[in-house]
């Protein structure tokens, strides 16, 4: 038989988390409990909350904070190095501009400002299953 916990109380009136008997921190937005950092540091705890309120409350998977490589970025990167390699020679124009083409049809299909590691598995299935189709860039080589 185990012993209760008592749940500590709020660290002010109007703070926006509950404690939760597994000695955590949380909030039920949109019917799903989440959970924000244990019970002895509540500031951290609050500032992740602070951090992700808006996401979670809008439906979407919290954003890596800080310094998260975004998918414009990324894409901007590659570009880049595209650019430079056709301009010294080692790839044609047209390598260069299908490079371009698959950077717009990426960003047309993702969301451009999502991080890397919100994208999914399914997302990159859906990218090599459509692009082709509607753009006409063949991603991966036909089977034989």
């Amino acid at each position: 038989m185990s012993v209760a916990t008592a749940k500590p109380e709020k660290p002010y009136p109007d703070f926006p988390l509950t404690p939760h008997p597994n000695k955590q921190w949380c909030k039920k937005i949109r019917g799903k409990l989440h959970y924000f950092g244990p019970w002895d540091d509540w500031e951290a705890a609050l500032n992740l909350y602070l951090d992700q309120k808006d996401d979670l409350h809008a439906g979407r998977k919290p954003r890596v904070n800080g310094d998260g490589m975004t998918l414009a970025l990324a894409l901007d990167h590659f570009l880049s190095a595209k650019k430079l390699l056709e301009q010294s020679g080692e790839i044609s124009p047209r390598s260069y501009k299908d490079s371009r083409r698959l950077a717009t049809e990426s960003q047309r299909l993702w969301i451009p400002h999502g991080y890397f590691r919100t994208l999914t598995a399914p997302t990159w299935k859906n990218f090599g299953v459509t692009c082709p189709r509607e753009s006409g860039l063949l991603l991966f080589p036909p089977r034989r």
